[in-house]
């Protein structure tokens, strides 16, 4: 049979999709990435394929080169996009013509087929909608010497225009350009502070004048300070040349000498502060150079006007992302300010995932102006101008004009404080640089008073937790504003200074972390309030204060042990609103230190939306996010309940990431990733961490990879052993140690000696071994002579004199059991030990003395066991890479087998085992998996002792190497476990 065509049957025409050129494409997305951003708006600023953009030929298909910022190129393909990256990497290294400038950044942009489909008139709807794929690739002036880098490693970014344009705005912040206006900040910086040293050699009163102006000790680093502070002024009248007839550099210069005149130049900046604003940038450098010696200022101001007028020509004045990111740069170096302030991409980190959880509308233009954003230890602005560019950065994608509400931003709704003039000079430098032409009336920018002062007794911020002490603190201090200082009365508060309770929409800090006992560290009796110089009896007094305010708190997070972080947890309590958003950055002991758990507690009780963020303990990398600290610190975001909790726990995701960003695109993708993950966290194909869902309680999830591992943890907790990969559960008695036995002295009491009085606070003096020694005692760490069980004294005590019942007393806590507190995991093999004879436990190895001698053999083998090993990995403070340290005041916390479930004859066989076990020698704990050894303990403990079937011992392998392939357990060294 044949089918014939039938004539009479009319036939359809195929249906012809559209297709889009790239051109239309480029064209159309071009002209949103314009809406974007007020910026980019000008023609020459964004512009579609089409021109001869660089020397030497070639057009790019979208070239964005805002006034001030370095150019970035987007090389766009439809998908597939098989050459999209080859030809975004040809861009790299290529001459902007007429510019002087190089490609040193370029995003490779896959857009969706669909788009490809579309209508013309629906192009732009079609792209809005898309999801858009990209990478960033950024290379530097020697490129292709130095190969390009690739962000992300692998894969491709995932996200729609506004995700984009987020990459595009900070990948415009040249890495290189920083570097280089940097180094001449510093060098210029570096040249005036000799030469000011210079000229007051003979004059020391000057230098004195200038620590007190900045309430910094004398030395190198507060003139140094000082300069910066002038250098940043004179950057800053720059910024303002030519602006609200600011007069130039050029036209102060003496015609015929061409020189500028310090005279003229304060004239100018008091005429500045009198008619415009930036009191809190001009006044303090006003101050410090009418303190110099007349001579030295003219080579000062000579000097630091060249650097300003080379900054201007770099072009780091003109966009306001480089300015503040170059002078928070120069001062998280610590050879400015000796205090640790947190890095530009750890604070971008942070704000960014805290403004994402504000719930407000930036479409709506009223949305940003309305805000009340506030940090009551601003430093150096780092992290309240990071909020600030998370908030225009959203109110600009919606389409507004951010220089339209940055008078109503800078006048009502950022607010600083903080007790260094330095730091609150750099904040309102850093705030204002945003849009440095735009004048505004007073702000909310206070230097807060400290100490004993002409009206009251002072604590800086921590006065505001209560409501009466806000009133009246605020009726005796100085405001920084646009019309200079001000005395406020108690008529000007509600025009002037509105901090009320509960009235903050974001509060987010790195506060101090200072503690009020440091025992013989210090000769200060209270070192957290011993800043500014304070007297003795002046700290007393502050703690005595402190404590009184914390007194009228019904609840509070503060904790005394834990230090005046803990304070400023409870001060962003009282001004967050119902709804409002902490974010904190606080050191790691938060998730697991005992004297945190007033905190842990107070915040599981009265917040929602927790993400406690920490930085993967390794080797390679730091576990800190604030500048030049070995300090391990984490990120703490959470919503602010209009109740407290009344039962149950807050869940919290706990997020670990295997790196800190390094800069600031890196860092808003991470917290855009750390939004959209439910467990690993991802950017295109490169892992860039885990998240755990857990609660505070369970703060032993920091900084842990493997979840497999939480939950035998866990479940060994609630006395259950729960194997990876096993399906079976057995039970397994556990108790906390000191429920079986008594820990030793705190060091302290053995030997402590007063550093200032020489008072003894114990009876022993510390020496070598001689002889066969009266009071043994094993006080130190030696690996190499700790792998195995039993270990010898390093040293012993030597009875200082009249102190002999003391001594007696002291001795009765012998013991030949020893637990060690400072554990190296990758090059200690043992969490406990014991001593040939009864020895006196020292700040490496406190004595442990079990209830029931019968028992310290099976203490022993499981504390050495892999299951041991775990739960004290688990239980102790990783602060640094490859080591778990518990105080002597959390050992009886610390979860072991209960041996006092044991019966009689499974302790003599433990004795046994141990026996068997006492000689052979031990791998570093971190080699764990491959110690035949500690396999062979492992049996012999589980499967011999406690009886469990042989079946645990694959899973329990399987275990062993999770545990030694985390980061905090390797520490980047090569012995950790291969990859599978």
């Amino acid at each position: 049979m044949f089918l014939r065509y039938n004539a009479s049957i009319p036939r359809r025409r195929p249906t012809v999709m559209p297709v889009i050129r790239e051109t239309t494409f480029n064209a159309k997305l071009t002209d949103i990435l314009r809406r974007k951003n007020p910026r980019w708006r000008t023609d020459d600023a964004a512009v579609a394929e089409g021109g001869r953009i660089l020397v030497g030929g070639g057009t790019p298909d979208v070239f964005i080169c805002p006034k001030g910022a370095p150019p970035i190129v987007v090389e766009t393909e439809f998908m597939p996009a098989r050459t999209v990256e080859e030809d975004a990497e040809k861009r790299l290294g290529c001459e902007v013509r007429g510019g002087n400038m190089l490609i040193e950044q370029v995003v490779a942009l896959r857009a969706p087929a669909t788009v490809k489909q579309t209508s013309a008139a629906r192009l732009e709807e079609a792209i809005c909608a898309a999801q858009l794929e990209y990478c960033l690739l950024s290379a530097d002036p020697s490129y292709p010497k130095t190969p390009a880098e690739r962000w992300p490693r692998s894969g491709w970014l995932q996200g729609g225009v506004d995700d984009l344009v987020a990459l595009l705005e900070n990948a415009l912040v040249s890495e290189r350009l920083i570097a280089d206006s940097l180094e001449i900040l510093e060098g210029g910086v570096n040249a005036a502070a000799a030469r000011l040293i210079a000229a007051t050699h003979d004059k020391p009163a000057v230098i004195s004048n200038i620590a007190k102006l900045l309430h910094q000790s004398e030395g190198p680093q507060t003139t140094r300070m000082a300069m910066a502070i002038v250098a940043n002024a004179l950057t800053f009248h720059a910024m303002l040349g030519g602006t609200h007839a600011v007069k130039s550099f050029k036209q102060l210069r003496r015609t015929s000498q061409k020189l500028l005149m310090p005279d003229d130049v304060l004239d100018e900046w008091w005429r500045i502060i009198d008619d415009i604003n930036y009191y809190p940038i001009f006044d303090i450098a006003c101050r410090v150079i009418t303190e110099i010696p007349t001579r030295a200022t003219f080579d000062v101001v000579q000097i630091l006007s060249r650097v300003a007028g080379d900054l201007v020509a770099l072009g780091i004045t003109a966009s306001h992302d480089l300015y503040g990111r170059m002078f928070q740069r120069l001062i998280t170096d610590r050879k400015f300010l000796a205090t640790f302030y947190t890095l530009p991409e750890s604070a971008m980190l942070l704000a960014e995932v805290a403004v994402d959880k504000l719930d407000v509308d930036f479409a709506d233009e009223s949305t940003a102006p309305a805000l009340r954003i506030a940090d009551f230890a601003c430093g150096t602005g780092t992290l309240l101008g990071a909020a600030y560019h998370a908030v225009l950065a959203r109110h600009r994608r919606a389409g507004h004009d951010d220089a339209d509400i940055h008078k109503q931003m800078m006048e009502e709704s950022l607010i600083a404080t903080d007790i260094m003039p330095a730091g609150v000079h750099l904040t309102a430098s850093i705030l204002s640089s945003v849009h440095p032409a735009v004048t505004f009336d007073d702000t909310k920018v206070y230097t807060l008073p400290y100490g004993w002062h002409d009206n009251g007794l002072f604590l800086g911020a921590l006065d505001l937790i209560d409501k009466q002490a806000s009133r009246d603190l605020l009726q005796t201090r100085k405001r920084l504003g646009g019309r200079g200082e001000k005395q406020l009365g108690a008529s000007d508060l509600g025009a002037m200074f509105q901090l009320e309770h509960e009235s903050c929409d974001l509060v987010i800090m790195n506060p101090p972390f200072t503690r009020p006992t440091n025992h013989e560290i210090t000769d200060k009796p209270v070192p957290s309030f011993a800043g500014f110089s304070t007297a003795d009896d002046e700290q007393r007094a502050m703690a005595d204060r402190l404590k009184d305010i914390n007194a009228k708190l019904p609840q509070r997070a503060g904790h005394g042990n834990a230090g005046l972080a803990s304070n400023f947890i409870d001060l962003a309590h009282q001004k967050l609103k119902p709804g409002g958003v902490l974010a904190m950055v606080l050191p790691a002991t938060f998730a697991r230190g005992t004297a945190w758990a007033n905190s842990r507690q107070f915040v599981d009780a009265h917040y929602d939306d927790i993400i406690v963020v920490s930085l993967v303990s390794s080797g390679a990398h730091t576990t800190s996010f604030s500048a030049d600290t070995a300090m391990a610190e984490v990120l703490l975001i959470g919503k602010k309940r209009a109740r407290p909790r009344k039962q149950g726990h807050a869940p919290v995701n706990f997020v670990a990431l295997l790196k800190r960003p390094v800069n600031a695109a890196q860092a808003a993708e991470v917290a855009r990733a750390i939004e959209a993950a439910n467990n690993g966290i991802q950017a295109g194909g490169e892992h860039l961490g885990e998240m755990t869902l857990s609660s505070l309680a369970n703060g032993g999830a920091v900084g842990v990879m493997d979840n497999a591992l939480l939950d035998t943890v866990i479940a060994l907790r609630k006395n259950i052993l729960r194997l990876p990969s096993a399906t079976e559960k057995h039970p397994l008695p556990i108790a906390k140690l000191g429920d079986i036995a008594a820990r030793g002295l705190v060091h302290r009491l053995i030997n402590g000696k007063h550093p200032v009085t020489g008072e003894f606070s114990g009876p022993f003096d510390i020496e070598k071994l001689r002889g066969v020694p009266t009071y043994p005692c094993l006080w130190a760490h030696h690996a190499d002579l700790e792998r195995t069980f039993i270990v010898k004294p390093d040293t012993q005590g030597r009875v200082r004199r009249g102190m002999q019942d003391a001594a007696d007393a002291v001795w009765k806590t012998r013991s030949t059991l020893h637990f060690n507190l400072d554990f190296r995991l990758n090059s200690q093999s043992l969490a406990a030990c014991v001593t040939p004879m009864p020895s006196i436990g020292g700040t490496a190895w406190p004595n442990v003395r079990p209830h029931n001698d019968k028992h310290e053999a099976a203490l022993m083998l499981w504390a050495n066991s892999t299951p041991g090993l775990l739960l004290r990995w688990y239980c102790g403070s990783r602060q640094q890479a490859g080591r778990a340290r518990i105080t002597i005041s959390q050992l009886p916390d610390l979860p072991v087998l209960d041996t006092r479930a044991l019966t009689p004859k499974q302790h003599k066989l433990a004795a046994r085992i141990f026996n068997r076990f006492k000689s052979k020698t031990f791998l570093p704990a971190n080699e764990a998996y491959h110690d035949a050894t500690r396999h062979q303990l492992d049996r012999a403990l589980l499967v011999e002792l406690l009886g469990l079937p042989e079946s645990i011992l694959q899973p329990l392998e399987t275990l062993r190497r999770k545990w030694c392939f985390e980061p905090s357990v390797h520490g980047g060294k090569k012995t950790r476990p291969p990859e599978d």
